[in-house]
């Protein structure tokens, strides 16, 4: 099965709507299509949808159970960060749902990705989880009227959203993200897709947990080896590490680079090592081997003569049962 999701960057895009005419398309098209859970309210255009769909459970909270028992085509799943009829998280469930076979539709508001619960879905878990994510994306003047109409929450409170949520300012910060999440998702499918072949072999002939190691020379520029790599290691679930190789005393301003890349890393879910050693190749060989690691990946950081690669001919001698990945050096201007 597939996770697909709608994401929306404030309440009242219309990401429900979104994800129920995508399942009446469905259904049209002949597919056994079930909704399990889905915040309608008193919305009458919801509500409208929502009899032509077969509904599991009360239709307020995903029962998983309930669902696998009746183990529909598609499964139609709102808001992915709330719970479910038992303790189980939604997104958790929807992962259960995909790994059974259905193809589950489900919805994200982004502002629900910054909950201080450490098990809740956040913005790496949602990129992690969805094979597909599409911004529903709505101009923030037309959210605001619809504020000020009483369409989107209480109609109490909306003088207290139009100063908090609804903010120009806030709206078109939370814009701007769900563009980036959405751009950040097609780069991780992209390089996945690249890379599949490779990936497969890998993970057949060795049966190991993939794990990814971004060698990162100690010069300006390796970003975008590191975003790479840690996007090659989200596809698979896999570990994702950088190490850096210094061969003596520091150079200038090359701790605080490095320290820009640890930081990097990290926010991107990975671990960041500094090794010694006045041979890199083998400095690196030798903690890919300490460390499982499946996947070793570089970038040229320039253009080279053929055959001028030191650094990988010598890491293809010297490791075993791991596949080296070299992205390109980037391109001038």
């Amino acid at each position: 099965g597939a996770i697909r999701v709608y994401l929306g960057y404030a309440p009242g895009c219309g990401t429900t709507t979104a994800m129920l005419e995508e399942a009446l398309r469905r259904q049209s098209r002949g597919s056994d299509v079930v909704v399990s859970s889905v915040a309608a309210g008193d919305r009458e255009q919801l509500t409208a949808l929502l009899e032509q769909l077969e509904a599991v459970g009360d239709g307020a909270r995903l029962d998983t159970e309930a669902v696998l028992a009746r183990r529909p085509e598609v499964v139609c799943v709102d808001e992915l960060t709330a719970g479910t009829a038992s303790a189980e998280r939604a997104y958790v469930a929807a992962r259960r749902l995909a790994e059974a076979g259905m193809t589950v539709i489900g919805t994200v508001t982004l502002g629900k990705l910054d909950g201080d619960d450490p098990a809740a879905l956040d913005e790496p878990g949602l990129l992690a989880l969805a094979d597909e994510i599409e911004l529903v994306d709505v101009p923030p003047s037309i959210l605001v009227d619809r504020v000020r109409r009483g369409e989107i929450g209480p109609a109490d409170r909306v003088e207290e959203e139009l100063l908090t949520t609804y903010t120009t300012d806030r709206l078109r910060e939370d814009r701007e993200r769900a563009f980036r999440v959405v751009a950040e998702h097609g780069e991780r499918q992209l390089a996945g897709y690249a890379s599949g072949d490779q990936r497969s072999a890998v993970l057949a002939a060795h049966e190991r947990w993939p794990s990814f190691l971004a060698c990162v020379s100690p010069v300006p520029g390796m970003e975008p080896l590191i975003r790479r790599s840690a996007a090659l290691a989200a596809q698979v679930d896999g570990v994702f590490r950088a190490a850096a190789v210094r061969r003596g005393r520091p150079g200038p301003g090359e701790g605080q680079l490095l320290a820009g890349y640890a930081a990097l890393t990290e926010q991107l879910g990975g671990e960041f090592v500094v090794l010694s050693g006045q041979a890199p190749a083998a400095a690196l060989a030798d903690y890919a081997a300490a460390n499982q690691v499946t996947e070793i990946v570089l970038a040229r950081t320039g253009p080279s003569a053929i055959g001028r690669f030191p650094v990988l001919r010598e890491l293809c001698r010297l490791t075993s049962d791991v596949e080296v990945h070299v992205l390109p050096a980037p391109r001038p201007g």
